[in-house]
């Protein structure tokens, strides 16, 4: 009953099914030829992360148009390096596609894997429903050691839900005798939010 080929569809063009260990190993020896194939810079070696993150939001086109003018400035070449910030574009555009492709197998990979564990774990909670109703009958008193087997996992796998977290209520002091005036209390409360804005 197991099936352990690929589907029609994933017949490669000599025409013979390919086992899914086999075509999982295929699928990683590409992704080995993919990895090799991307340079590393040494830029990536000293920079940390929160640090990238933060300059994403700079435009490709400020790049380049401050290329344009480090080339056209001498008195800014200190600043940066035409030659490489024009590589660092170079790189982007080529491999910016192959990254956006790869994100997307990734998904459709991820959803395959996905789609298919949930059908399988959904028949194997009927099975184990099933069997445990049939094996207190007379005739089906072989199901126990299926059900005692099934059982430890089964439970495991069903969680209790989360506790709803309760927020305490805030404490409201009472309002002053002359509401004209605000206190120092309150003045200082006030204060961090005229700045954040």
């Amino acid at each position: 009953m197991t099936n352990t080929n690929v589907v029609p569809n994933d017949t490669p063009a000599t025409g013979t099914p390919l086992s899914y260990s086999d075509a999982a190993a295929q699928a990683l020896k590409a992704l080995d030829t993919i990895v090799s194939l991307v340079p590393v810079s040494p830029v990536r070696q000293n920079t940390q992360i929160p640090y990238v993150r933060h300059r994403q939001a700079v435009k490709r086109q400020l790049i380049a148009s401050a290329v344009t003018t480090v080339v056209a400035t001498p008195s800014l070449q200190s600043l940066l390096d035409p030659m490489a910030t024009s590589d660092t574009l170079a790189f982007y555009d080529a491999f910016r596609p192959v990254l956006d492709r790869m994100n997307a197998a990734v998904q459709d990979l991820r959803f395959e894997l996905e789609a298919r564990y949930a059908k399988a774990g959904e028949d194997a909670l009927t099975v184990y429903s099933t069997a445990k109703r049939m094996a207190t009958r007379p005739d089906s008193l072989q199901l126990g050691s299926h059900v005692d087997a099934m059982k430890p996992v089964a439970r495991s796998r069903i969680r209790k839900p989360a506790k709803a977290t309760t927020v305490p209520p805030v404490a409201v002091s009472p309002a002053p005798a002359t509401p004209s005036a605000p206190t120092a209390h309150s003045a200082s409360a006030e204060e961090p939010l005229a700045k954040q804005s």
